[in-house]
C-alpha cells in the first residue's frame, strides 16, 4: 500500500537518532502496509555516543542532516526523526526549493489528524 495525501505519494523516511524505536518503527510500518519506508542507515542502531549528531533532539535543524540528504537522493516527501528513547519526535517536509522545511508542533498536529483519515 501506498500513502497519498491529495494527489502526491508520500515517501516516508524515518530518522531515529541511534534510538530504541527501529524495530517497533518497522514492525509497525509493516504491519500498516507501508511499504515505501527506509530508515537511515547510519541511525537505526542505538549509538550511546551519538556520533552522527551534534546533539540528540530531534528539533535541531542538524540532527536531520543525514536523514535530508538520504531524502533528497530517495526522494522522500517527508521525515520523521525521534529521539533516542523516543519520547520527542520532529517531522520535516519537503519544499518548493527541494530542501526541506521543519513543521512546528500545531503542524505536526493538523498533520497526524488529517493522515489518521487514511
Amino acid at each position: 500500500m501506498d500513502f497519498y495525501a491529495g494527489h502526491a505519494m508520500i515517501d516516508r523516511k524515518v530518522h531515529l537518532l541511534k534510538g530504541v524505536i527501529s524495530l517497533p518503527m518497522q514492525e509497525m510500518a509493516k504491519r500498516r502496509g507501508f511499504t515505501n519506508f527506509t530508515i537511515v542507515p547510519e541511525q537505526k542502531d542505538p549509538d550511546p555516543d551519538f556520533t552522527t549528531v551534534p546533539f540528540p533532539n530531534p528539533e535541531n535543524p542538524k540532527a536531520f542532516e543525514i536523514a535530508e540528504k538520504l531524502g533528497k537522493e530517495k526522494g522522500a516527501e517527508v521525515l520523521i526523526a525521534t529521539d533516542p528513547d523516543s519520547d520527542r519526535m520532529a517531522i520535516e517536509i519537503r519544499n518548493s526549493e527541494g530542501g526541506y522545511t521543519a513543521l512546528n508542533g500545531n503542524q505536526t498536529g493538523a498533520l497526524i489528524h488529517f493522515l489518521r483519515r487514511f
